[in-house]
Parts: C-alpha cells; structure tokens; sequence
C-alpha cells in the first residue's frame, strides 16, 4: 500500500514565522484577559489569532516541497490574509471609541468582502483570478554565493574603472 507523504526541505525563514505566530498568540491572551476594561481588546485577539494562522500555514507553505501541498497551504492561508483588514478597521474604530460607525450594514461589507474573496481563492482553478500558476514547488531561497562569483565581484570592484586608469597614467 502507497502512503502520501510530504517531503520536508529546511526554510531559513521557517522559525522567525514559528516565533510571529507564538507571539500573536500570547498578544492575543493578553489582549483575551483584558477585553472587559479596554476598548477593542476583543478586536485584538481576532487580529492576533489571524496573524497567528497565517504566519503558521505560511512557515510550513514553504517548508514543504510537494506543489499540491504548498497551494492547498496558500489557499488556506488567505483565512487569516484576508482577515487581518477589516479587523484593523474593526480594532480601529472601537479603539477610538467611534462604534456608532460599526453599523449593521458595516458590518455585513465587512464580513462579505473576505468571504467573497475567500471563495474566489479556493475556486481559483476554474477562473485563475487570484493567481495564474505556480511556476516551483520551492520557494526562493537566498542561497550564498559560490567562492569564485564573489572573488570576481571582489575583484571588478577594486580594479581601477577606465578614467581612474588614465588619471593614473598622466
């Protein structure tokens, strides 16, 4: 019997969005224990919750090597993407102590917009509206440069340019 699994690949970026996702959650118990006496303390633990799921989906999008993971991973990650503006906004306007603003009519745009567009993230095969292709199953790494490339990139930059040599000459 064949077994699917996902090969793993080391991802420099992988535990720095490890650590975002860590300290949203501990933002959001914060902001969670402190949601009865400062304004928009709920907000707060929505936004740092999804800041939270897309740090974490993201960090193992790029760790992972196998394509239909790796979009599977990006669709999911639009769950906190497209969440994080209209809980600024939300966090915002109750911060300021302005929520006469948060009308019901608001609120419907600004649940629907995500949604909508969540909805065209995870049809985006049959329109290609969100994005067209995905070209690698690897992200772009930085990898260093080899020794020659830097010792003639060294060696171009300290050699005298055509007018320093003919300064030189006279």
């Amino acid at each position: 019997e064949r077994t699917k699994t996902l090969a793993w690949q080391g991802n420099i970026y992988f535990w720095p969005l490890i650590v975002n996702a860590v300290l949203s959650a501990v933002i959001s118990g914060i902001a969670w224990q402190r949601r009865k006496t400062v304004p928009g303390a709920q907000t707060v633990t929505a936004l740092m919750h999804a800041n939270a799921v897309w740090a974490i989906l993201y960090a193992f999008e790029l760790s992972v090597s196998n394509l239909q993971a790796q979009i599977w991973l990006a669709k999911l990650e639009y769950i906190g993407i497209l969440s994080i503006p209209p809980l600024w906004l939300i966090f915002t306007i109750r911060y300021t102590r302005r929520s006469a603003w948060l009308t019901r009519n608001m609120r419907i745009i600004l649940g629907a917009i995500p949604l909508i567009l969540f909805g065209l993230v995870i049809t985006n095969e049959m329109h290609h509206l969100v994005w067209r292709a995905r070209l690698r199953a690897t992200p772009p790494i930085p990898q260093p440069e080899s020794s020659t490339r830097r010792a003639a990139a060294r060696q171009r930059l300290h050699a005298p340019r055509p007018t320093q040599r003919r300064a030189i000459c006279l």
